[in-house]
């Protein structure tokens, strides 16, 4: 067990002594746990409180039996404000590195955890990283920690990435290298004394990758003879030709080969095939009670699971025979047990990519497009530009929309959607989700039926009904940001804040800029349920560099900040409230729209629509053709009969084309920009033309249709009312919008400037 009086600081300076034994004398005899605490809070390079609240939660430590775990409370505040630390920016703060490396020695020494409790650690910082690297405010420190990580986890990518490096010319390369090198040192300098067996350093491709840039270092430095000593030292594991078309290839200069006797390019063999952060770690395995409990990484709740869903024989193996008692990382996939609970079931141990697309493909071939799609889904979550998986998802897709064979009823017949759609507007709501479920069956408007049954459920108050009609066909559904969304809404109606943050990480995979305020808002207020005030603290901040005025993250940020200070709970309270009715969406199918465009939509009278249709709500697909020829006709002379009419003609298609989502969505964008000159007509503010505007490029995908929008936008801050009109007019000719930003910029007032910057900022994280 890790002891105070095991630890030697005869080496390290005097005030590092000093320091040590400032906090020795001021903490050992509070709580004993203090030094474990320590010890693990030395491996990351670099500390924020985030980071070190979660590194206590996955490795709190109890000193024997009878005492109490130390508090986090006091832990956290007291090591980074204590001598030992240093604060290095704003939220950042670093242990003092020959300190560091002192108590990270004797972690690495103790018996009990050694170096497979560094491993332990190194894929806990990896983990933490893919899903809170929005708690640490500079890249550098981010890529730091993520080096450090992988140096442990996967030797050989960071094998490849080091010596990556080595293609890269000049001062630059110097820098980067020597950064990488010195964690890479230090992972080596950790393992070659580690009581976890290994590989020899000599096959260690990370200590061949040291090897090779050192050399390359020293012959860049010019200094030939280290330069090829380094390489003789491994000239074994290395070959002047690639071994596959996926080893990294490093020039070398000629005299160097030519000495060691190596006549072309040095390979060294690597794999691109990244391996997946453990979705949990079984921290108790039992065989006589035939179960165990799981740590979940993400949320750090405890989940049970039974033996026979551990489907890897070398897992089980491990279990029987090591225990776990230092945790033992694992990754699966959910099925619904019978109280319609979702458990861990296929129990895998911690594996690449390319082994779980396999068992992925493998399911596709048998027809299991559920399981393909779940393993599928856990190597988007950490690597979303995977091209295998995002291949394997589109098939997935393709298969299961082909096994379903459109039943079509008469041709007079609506079919099971719209009959759905109706018997809900008639509150039959029995028969519409029986019609609903018809409609999935049979493939017809699949995506539609699937989202409104769902929202139907939500309407009877029973979220978890929705939750698992959205979960069970998630895998046939191409638009998966808003199915996302909308069961991130559905789980923070049922209370079960955990799984709305693990929805809110799905969504945050397929969100554009739009949608970044609403996860950030869903996340903060999940946060402050569960009275985790550190990760809701951060998710506001970020919120507001979104929307510098959102006056419910301003508010939270008060009210914890008045919690902190006097522990009044009631504040907090009452800021939930606030941001849960201004905040939490209402879930439709318009959901991903702004709360204007919802209450446009719901308030529309179907305005260019015949009196005797829209009093008999006798509509149909005839009524939306009429409707468009009528819009042709408008024009852009009549921009408030044209604004109504493409209202209508929106509403239309929700009811008759729900599957035409970018359609739906840039005929709302014609209509926000007829509102906008509509507005500039009419003499409104300047603030509402931007705002329309800002909706219009919210609700496009690309640029390429808007540049006639943009430069009103643009002129907006120097021209107002007929003059912007006058503006918009000018279709004849394309708008040069770096000679009209530089004509702006020169009749501006200057203090008008910082309000252009910020309007163009916000222009551009609209679309």
């Amino acid at each position: 067990m890790l002891a105070w009086k095991d630890i030697d600081i005869s080496e390290l300076s005097a005030i590092d002594q000093q320091r040590v034994l400032t906090y020795y004398r001021r903490f050992h005899r509070l709580h004993k746990d203090y030094l474990p605490f320590t010890c693990h809070a030395a491996f990351p390079i670099v500390l924020t409180p985030d980071l070190l609240h979660k590194l206590w939660m996955n490795f709190r430590e109890k000193s024997g039996e009878g005492s109490q775990a130390l508090p986090i409370t006091v832990a956290t505040a007291d090591l980074l404000f204590s001598p030992l630390c240093r604060n290095i920016g704003t939220g950042i703060y670093e242990m003092h590195p020959a300190i560091r490396n002192l108590f990270l020695q004797h972690l690495k020494n103790d018996e009990a955890w050694g170096g497979e409790r560094l491993k332990r650690l190194a894929y806990f910082l990896r983990f933490y990283l893919e899903e809170n690297k929005k708690y640490l405010p500079a890249e550098a420190y981010r890529s730091a920690l993520s080096w450090q990580a992988l140096t442990f986890t996967d030797p050989a990518e960071a094998a490849r990435r080091l010596l990556q490096l080595l293609g890269e010319e000049g001062e630059a390369f110097s820098l980067k290298a020597e950064q990488s090198l010195k964690h890479a040192r230090a992972r080596n300098a950790l393992r070659e004394s580690a009581a976890a067996p290994g590989p020899s350093s000599a096959s260690d491709p990370l200590h061949i990758a040291i090897a090779v840039a050192d050399s390359q270092l020293a012959y860049r430095k010019g200094d030939l003879a280290a330069s090829v000593q380094l390489l003789e030292a491994i000239k074994n594991h290395l070959s002047y030709l690639p071994p596959n078309e996926d080893s990294v290839k490093v020039p070398m200069p000629g005299e160097v080969i030519e000495q060691i006797g190596l006549k072309k390019a040095v390979p060294v063999e690597s794999t691109p095939d990244p391996l997946l952060p453990p979705r949990g770690h079984i921290v108790e395995y039992g065989t006589s009670r035939k179960g165990g409990r799981i740590q979940v990484a993400s949320t750090l709740r405890d989940v049970y699971f039974r033996n026979e869903d551990i489907g890897d024989q070398t897992l089980i193996e491990q279990l029987e025979t090591a225990g776990v008692e230092d945790g033992v990382p694992i990754i699966y996939i959910r099925r619904r047990n019978m109280a319609g609970e979702m458990i861990p079931t296929k129990i895998r141990r911690a594996a690449r990519a390319g082994e779980v697309l396999a068992e992925a493909r493998r399911l596709i071939s048998d027809g299991n497009l559920y399981d393909a799609f779940q393993w599928t889904e856990l190597v988007l979550r950490s690597f979303p530009e995977h091209k295998e998986a995002l291949e394997a998802e589109r098939g997935i897709r393709d298969k299961a929309l082909a096994s379903k064979e459109i039943v079509q009823g008469p041709e007079d017949e609506p079919s099971p959607y719209l009959q759905a759609k109706e018997s809900a507007q008639n509150k039959d709501f029995e028969n519409a989700i029986r019609l609903f479920g018809k409609a999935i069956e049979e493939g017809s408007h699949l995506e539609s039926a699937v989202k409104d049954l769902a929202m139907l459920h939500h309407q009877m108050r029973e979220p978890e009904k929705g939750i698992r009609v959205l979960e069970d066909n998630l895998h046939k559904i191409s638009d998966k940001g808003s199915a996302c969304n909308m069961l991130a809404n559905l789980a923070f109606a049922a209370g079960n804040y955990e799984q709305a943050i693990e929805y809110l990480d799905m969504a945050g995979r397929f969100a554009g800029p739009g949608r970044k305020p609403f996860i950030l808002r869903t996340y903060g207020l999940c946060h402050l349920k569960l009275g985790n005030y550190d990760q809701a603290e951060a998710c506001f901040e970020q919120l507001l560099s979104y929307t510098r005025d959102d006056a419910g993250a301003q508010q939270a940020l008060e009210a914890i900040a008045q919690y902190r200070s006097s522990g009044n709970f009631e504040s907090l309270e009452r800021i939930e409230d606030i941001i849960f009715e201004s905040g939490i969406e209402e879930i439709s199918l318009t959901s991903e729209l702004s709360p204007l465009l919802q209450r446009a939509l719901a308030q529309n009278n179907y305005e260019g629509v015949p009196e005797s249709l829209r009093a008999n709500q006798n509509l149909s697909h005839t009524t939306l053709r009429n409707l468009r020829v009528l819009i042709r006709k408008s024009g852009r002379a009549r921009p408030e009969e044209r604004a109504r009419y493409l209202l209508t003609e929106a509403r239309l298609m929700q009811q008759f084309e729900p599957d035409k989502v970018t359609g739906f969505k840039s005929v709302l964008a014609r209509y926000c920009n007829a509102m906008a000159l509509l507005t500039a007509a009419q003499n409104y503010p300047n603030p509402v033309v931007r705002y329309y505007y800002l909706e219009t490029f919210n609700l496009e995908d690309s640029w390429a249709s808007l540049e006639l929008q943009i430069g009103v936008y643009i002129s907006s801050y120097t021209f107002k009312g007929v003059d912007l009109v006058k503006i918009a007019g000018q279709t004849s000719r394309p708008i040069n919008l770096s000679k009209l930003w530089e004509e702006v910029l020169s009749i501006i007032p200057d203090d008008k400037r910082v309000e252009l910057w910020d309007g163009t900022l916000d222009m551009f994280i609209a679309n």
